[in-house]
């Protein structure tokens, strides 16, 4: 793994913070020939299930010019998290309150299967060839139950101090909705390399071309079964909601209760079905770098250039079909809830659901209208090819090493979608009619992105870094698609996630600074600092039906509520990083084995908007650091590692008011390794030992307002790994 915190022409160019290069591994890495097995438990805390865990890898060679090595893995791990959400937060006289109010058990496995295999030729004294497979399968199979409160037809009718209390009274309304998400969903990855070097005299050929396909799949997912009751004053239910623990709201009935968990009373509102979901991503690659190396009195000088072309293909095909059927009741699906933050009961069962829909939907009624708006609404395709050449020249004299150049880089994108309008009564036989229209936005841009980077070496412990550079960060896929992924809410109301292809790319100068000092064997103290300016920043915006400048449509298609990727105008980021390292063998016996290590960073960002609001970029913490005490000793391994992270902006609201922001976290994790036998080891790890969690929030006037909370317990692996 090569971690690269600054940029040189030859490398691509569309990184602000830092590259990490993963190398696969070369036979001719070893003198030897090599196998490695690893078989592991996993076992989570919340769900009480122990995951297998299994891996070989090898390497050998084939006579003295060819080599073959690889590695197969398979993991099925087996997770829950429990987790609250609120939104549309209102408040009135003093009282503030989230008028909906959800409570989400998540059940997850996912299995994952992963190869990979790389043959080696060495053709030549001056030759060699590679070829790299890479192939990964992902499945998904997640179980959502969930107990929503709608509270947007009531408002409170008293409490006190974080009480608020609702009662549907002769005019109020509590909608109360009980569901369940039954979605599986396949990833698969593939890729192969083939390329080589030649090293003829003074020059350097290198060349290479490569394919990469991914696809992800749903087929048949349910998302959601939905299940409701409308309270009012002819069937009453009266609910006090308490926000004094703004991370875990709780709620009380306090009369109604029967009729508040009687599954027989909730009919089904609907079945969103996805008959398909289908995304497909390819990129063909083509690279070649010639160097020429001339030797001076003074050391070595380099003059390298090439080209490549990166040509890539993304598509999405969504089919969701919406039925209804109002004879069905939650109590035809029953279940039992497994969820430590509250009473969700009663809920749906997946496998009663699965029973439910064995046989079809015969019996169901399709709503054509929301079908045919959410299917085409979702659809896209987005090509974007990026054509590069670069001129570097590197300078080594020992002491000093100077690298610098230029590199450009054009990008062609071409983005197609819908534009799809709702017209109320517009069909012949009077019904609402769905029209789904092509649009396609076409656009090319050229960076000249310039670097240097310094290395000097001003002693034989201390070593000094500068680097200085532009760069370009293109917005991914998703994010320019011309598309709108949609959540209905019983009203009728659309909300979700649009596609922006008008959307820049980051444009960022960076100039960073470090040292190091070796002060000891096994020491170091690095300092570091950087800053940056970057141009069209990117951030998740929230907008309203009434929110400039939409108003409530987007490319042509009316919204709710949306979140919808924007450009900041210009953003600074400047900040300072230390980190120190030491293996104390000084130290008297036994404590000779002990280890420290330690980083730290901060962070100062700034980012102005197009309306002029300044905000922090989204998703840059103020602080973070990493410590780490270890034991290494024979054939012990020990290591207790705390990671903190500051709270940060995550998204963009309509006003700072409705920014959404992200609580610090801080986690504590454990491991030991034994090795038994000079080819046996075993392990075990314990992650998450503190039970951090994560909440999302809003800052109001009368405190912060949750938006999003997840517990995720404890992890603990142990296994054995095995070298032959």
């Amino acid at each position: 793994i090569e971690i690269k915190k600054t940029l040189t022409p030859d490398m691509d160019a569309d990184t602000i913070g830092a590259s990490i290069e993963i190398n696969t591994t070369s036979a001719f890495d070893r003198k030897k020939p090599f196998v490695a097995l690893s078989v592991e438990g996993s076992h989570n805390d919340l769900t009480g299930k122990t995951s297998p865990k299994g891996s070989v890898d090898f390497a050998t060679r084939l006579g003295d010019n060819f080599g073959i090595a690889g590695g197969l893995s398979y993991y099925k791990r087996r997770f829950a998290t429990d987790n609250i959400e609120a939104d549309d937060w209102t408040e009135e006289d003093g009282t503030a309150w989230a008028e909906t109010l959800e409570y989400r058990d998540y059940d997850v496995e996912r299995e994952r299967l992963g190869a990979s295999l790389t043959l080696d030729w060495r053709a030549s004294d001056s030759t060699s060839f590679y070829a790299r497979g890479l192939y990964s399968r992902f499945e998904d199979q997640e179980y959502r139950k969930r107990l929503i409160f709608d509270l947007a037809d009531a408002a409170p009718v008293g409490g006190s101090g974080a009480i608020s209390r609702f009662d549907t009274g002769e005019d109020g309304e509590i909608k109360v909705e009980r569901d369940l998400k039954d979605r599986f969903e396949v990833q698969k990855i593939a890729s192969v390399s083939v390329g080589g070097k030649t090293e003829t005299g003074p020059w350097t050929f290198r060349y290479e071309g490569s394919l990469a396909k991914s696809s992800e799949r749903e087929n048949g997912s349910i998302d959601p079964i939905a299940f409701e009751r409308e309270f009012d004053g002819d069937d009453p239910l009266g609910v006090d909601f308490d926000w004094s623990d703004y991370r875990k709201p709780a709620y009380a009935i306090t009369h109604g209760n029967d009729a508040f968990s009687d599954p027989a009373g909730y009919e089904l509102d609907k079945i969103e079905r996805t008959s398909l979901s289908d995304a497909k991503d390819k990129e063909w690659t083509v690279r070649a770098d010639i160097t020429r190396s001339f030797a001076l009195s003074s050391g070595t000088f380099d003059v390298q250039f090439g080209g490549k072309a990166r040509l890539r293909d993304k598509t999405y095909d969504l089919n969701i079909d919406v039925y209804e059927n109002g004879d069905i009741t939650l109590a035809d699906v029953l279940g039992k809830q497994d969820y430590d933050l509250g009473v969700i009961d009663p809920v749906a069962s997946p496998k009663a659901v699965r029973r439910l829909l064995s046989g079809g939907f015969g019996d169901f009624e399709l709503n054509t209208v929301d079908t045919a708006f959410e299917s085409a609404a979702a659809d896209f395709k987005v090509k974007e090819d990026i054509y590069a050449g670069y001129l570097m020249g590197s300078f080594d004299t020992g002491t000093l090493k100077l690298v610098g150049g230029v590199r450009m880089e054009h990008t062609k994108n071409d983005m197609g979608g819908n534009r799809v309008d709702l017209i109320e009564e517009g069909a012949p036989d009077g019904e609402d009619l769905v029209v789904a229209t092509p649009v396609d936005f076409k656009r090319s841009y050229t960076d000249w992105l310039p670097s240097a980077t310094l290395r000097y070496q001003a002693a034989k412990d201390v070593v000094v870094r500068l680097g200085a550079s532009r760069s370009v960060v293109r917005p991914n896929m998703g994010q320019i698609a011309p598309r709108f992924m949609i959540e209905e809410s019983d009203d009728g109301a659309r909300e979700g996630e649009f596609g922006n292809p008008a959307l820049e790319p980051y444009k960022a100068w960076n100039l960073d600074f470090s040292a190091e000092y070796y002060f000891a064997r096994n020491a170091v103290i690095q300092i570091g600092a950087f800053y940056k300016t970057i141009d069209n920043f990117i951030v998740n915006a929230e907008f309203g039906a009434d929110s400039a400048p939409y108003n409530g449509v987007f490319n042509g298609i009316a919204f709710d509520d949306a979140v919808i990727p924007i450009n900041g105008e210009k953003a600074k980021v400047k900040g300072l990083e230390f980190s120190y390292q030491q293996a104390l063998t000084f130290l008297p016996e036994p404590l000779d084995g002990l280890l420290v290590n330690f980083n730290y960073t901060f962070t100062d960002t700034e980012g102005k908007l197009a309306d002029g609001r300044v905000i922090s970029l989204p998703a840059s913490s103020r602080h973070t650091f990493n410590a780490v005490l270890g034991y290494e000793k024979g054939p012990l391994s020990l290591r207790v590692a705390g990671a903190y992270r500051s709270g940060y902006l995550d998204e963009v609201g309509g006003t700072a008011e409705e920014d959404r922001h992200v609580r610090r976290h801080f986690q504590v994790d454990l491991s030991g390794k034994y090795r038994v036998t000079k080819n046996l080891q075993l392990f075990a790890e314990w992650v998450n030992v503190n039970d951090a969690t994560y909440t999302a929030y809003q800052r109001g006037d009368a405190g912060n307002r949750l938006l999003q909370y997840e517990e995720y317990g404890w992890t603990a692996k142990f296994g054995a790994r095995a070298n032959f």
